[in-house]
């Protein structure tokens, strides 16, 4: 299922841009999470070295993405347009507010890529959103999902354009190899059920976290900040296959969910770094993990791949990708079907609102 292109743990994202310029050139893009301490911000300036038609960067902090936008007027004259979106993932309302503004936009003709790639991990002790949904899960998939949903006549705008190819416009949820620890707990989203009370098939690998050190200390403790980090990029990967589900046949348009390797980032800002660095160093001796950890630049590769190689759309199954390549989900969970679906369906209850595409 490998890139017809030698790409690997070692390429940028400048030069995946630069192979791929032809499906960047003249488009439209948003990205989430866009700071230059991430990789929204390196994949953003990935897209701007070739000549995109209008970059918008969304972020909780407008300033931070004001920052990236600044970066990418000064490096190309002002040759390259953004706009600046403002979107709080964790908040339906703001998510909404975002969605109606981009939807208000006459001058938007079409939506060719969007780039779900905001997240936040391990949150140490359980924490709600706004809403009532577990942090982790309410960022990571329900604002994307609800985001991606509400936005989706441009999307299929940019779709139906004359000329444009099968798979040329994208949906890309930026997800993770830890998908492979939890799948998505449908009937305990929040982590309300003691261990012993999670049915087997929502319960987390138990034995392959405890390889990296990660246990549950006390019986009675129901949130784990890795296993709810798992179950989030669980959901990013089934949202991708329900989305492709959804959406190729009918409009054309692909969905692909790509992990991009271990970077230290802004997103670990909430995490226990002692129990990271343990987790890390045992994941190392395991070969699990490289013993050398990508820059943000070879950190967002894998992104731009996943929105531009026209050659993912002619891969049967392609869906997950790791260092540039379509590969196998790490666990089953994260491509049945059936909990795709299942996911879709409990995410439209929690947002109050069905989609049909």
């Amino acid at each position: 299922m490998s890139s017809s292109h030698n790409l690997d743990a070692c390429t940028t994202g400048l030069e995946a841009a630069s192979i791929f310029a032809s499906s960047i050139r003249n488009k439209t893009m948003l990205i989430t999470g866009v700071s230059r301490s991430g990789i929204g911000g390196t994949t953003a300036l990935a897209f701007a070295s070739q000549s995109p038609k209008l970059l918008i960067l969304s972020g909780r902090n407008v300033g931070k993405v004001q920052e990236v936008a600044d970066d990418i007027t000064q490096k190309y004259d002002g040759k390259v347009q953004t706009r600046v979106l403002q979107m709080d993932l964790s908040s339906q309302k703001s998510v909404r507010r975002a969605a109606a503004e981009v939807m208000g936009w006459n001058d938007l003709e079409g939506l060719d890529m969007l780039v779900n790639n905001a997240g936040v991990m391990a949150i140490p002790e359980k924490m709600l959103s706004e809403d009532g949904v577990e942090m982790q899960f309410a960022t990571n998939h329900l604002g994307h999902f609800l985001f991606t949903n509400l936005v989706r006549g441009k999307l299929i705008a940019a779709a139906e354009k004359q000329g444009v190819k099968k798979g040329a416009v994208r949906v890309i949820s930026v997800t993770s190899n830890g998908h492979m620890f939890s799948p998505v707990r449908l009937s305990d989203v929040n982590f309300e059920k003691l261990k012993t009370e999670v049915p087997d098939d929502e319960s987390p690998d138990y034995a392959g976290l405890e390889k990296f050190g990660i246990t549950w200390e006390d019986e009675k403790q129901t949130y784990n900040s890795v296993v709810a980090h798992a179950q989030s990029k669980t959901a990013n990967v089934l949202f991708s296959l329900q989305l492709q589900k959804m959406a190729l046949a009918k409009y054309g348009i692909a969905s692909f969910a790509p992990h991009p390797g271990s970077i230290h980032t802004e997103l670990q800002r909430h995490a226990d770094e002692e129990m990271l660095t343990r987790a890390r160093e045992k994941a190392m001796e395991t070969g699990f993990l490289p013993p050398k950890r990508k820059n943000l630049e070879e950190g967002c590769a894998t992104t731009v791949v996943a929105a531009t190689d026209p050659e993912l759309v002619k891969k049967d199954g392609a869906l997950y990708l790791e260092d540039c390549q379509a590969k196998k989900v790490k666990n089953a969970w994260a491509a049945d079907e059936d909990g795709a679906r299942r996911l879709w369906e409990m995410s439209e209850r929690l947002v109050g609102e069905r989609f049909e595409w």
